[in-house]
């Protein structure tokens, strides 16, 4: 900690930043990434889209239902408990509301397959020798090539 670091993270990162290379972040809240505090839930959206390409390349969030700055931008009422619950609650209510039959259908819905991630920062490529190749002394565990891409 340092006495001029705030509870916005770009002094931390800036700081990080004079002597280490930051390859990726890992956060709960958008304020991890990107300087926020000045933002309404537009702004927000801006600053999204504008870093849509380092969603799940650089940044990477574990999120945390229970506080963020996101609380602020969405739910705006009085901070003591019983408000706040009930800000909470009417934030996450859908609009128009959905009806106990039309919720029944939802549910018996048949899930999507989420798409799986593939790997494509190291590729493994295993050897072949062609049969025009002299043949090589027998290696006692032979490895695969490894072809990492060009930085950017």
């Amino acid at each position: 900690e340092r006495p001029d670091w705030t509870a916005d993270k770009q002094s931390r990162r800036a700081f990080i930043a004079r002597t280490h290379r930051i390859l990726l972040i890992i956060g709960d809240d958008l304020g991890d990434f990107a300087s926020v505090s000045r933002l309404d839930e537009e702004g927000r959206k801006q600053l999204l889209l504008r870093h849509a390409s380092f969603w799940g390349s650089r940044w990477f969030v574990l999120p945390n239902p229970n506080y963020g700055s996101w609380l602020d931008t969405i739910v705006r009422c009085d901070r003591n408990k019983e408000d706040l619950l009930t800000c909470k609650r009417a934030a996450l209510i859908a609009e128009p509301p959905v009806s106990e039959e039309e919720m029944r259908m939802l549910m018996q819905q048949p899930l999507p397959e989420f798409p799986r991630q593939q790997a494509e920062d190291t590729v493994i490529i295993p050897t072949q020798k062609s049969q025009s190749q002299t043949p090589e002394p027998p290696v006692p565990q032979p490895q695969p090539d490894v072809v990492s891409p060009p930085s950017p």
